[in-house]
């Protein structure tokens, strides 16, 4: 029973983001074939369209993903790299927008330079999505924080901000396929409920 929930809750769950880019698309596409949308605007409009496929293809991709490393079919491919200066370099991609929010992002790092081993697209997938969560997050003028540490034989890397948080609740399933947490809904439309997920 619990299963049969579970699976039922995911398909409403993909119907539902699969359903709102694809009504947006097909209003638009049948406004321009009905002429509703003069010939002026339609760059306007395509741009539109053209969000909608990539945000549908972001999702199938995390979907696939995801599928993948539940049923354990995903396979590492080790390197040895230095992970202060792929956060640094991963930074850059959120430049603008954190500009734009007037956002500070500093970094903490124990030491200069810290080699891991470990599949660098994964671990740069993970760290994408937890910067990008923190970026979504903030209010003009916050700050994030991303730090590097070692424990052991491990490195660890941790991502803080000063944005609104998350209520007990929401923590509790915070890494759960498809959770948005009532604050996440209300200030981010975008998001697929599946970063957290993956990290």
């Amino acid at each position: 029973q619990e299963v049969e929930s579970m699976r039922q809750a995911f398909i409403a769950n993909i119907s539902h983001d699969f359903r709102s880019p694809l009504t947006s698309i097909r209003g638009f596409v049948q406004a321009m074939l009905d002429g509703v949308i003069p010939e002026e605007q339609y760059n306007k409009y395509l741009n539109i369209v053209f969000e909608e496929t990539n945000r549908l293809s972001k999702l199938t991709n995390d979907i696939l993903e995801l599928t993948k490393m539940e049923s354990g079919q995903e396979e590492l491919h080790l390197v040895r790299f230095d992970i202060n200066e792929m956060v640094r370099k991963l930074t850059l991609g959120f430049e603008q927008r954190a500009e734009e929010k007037k956002l500070n992002i500093q970094f903490k790092f124990l030491q200069e330079k810290l080699f891991v081993n470990a599949d660098i697209d994964k671990i740069q997938r993970v760290i994408y999505n937890l910067v990008d969560n923190a970026v979504k997050f903030t209010q003009e003028g916050d700050s994030i924080t991303i730090e590097t540490s070692i424990v052991g034989k491990k490195a660890y890397v941790a991502v803080s901000d000063t944005g609104v948080g998350m209520d007990e609740e929401s923590m509790r399933h915070v890494f759960e396929r498809f959770h948005k947490g009532d604050k996440s809904r209300g200030l981010n439309k975008t998001g697929t409920g599946l970063g957290l997920a993956i990290v």
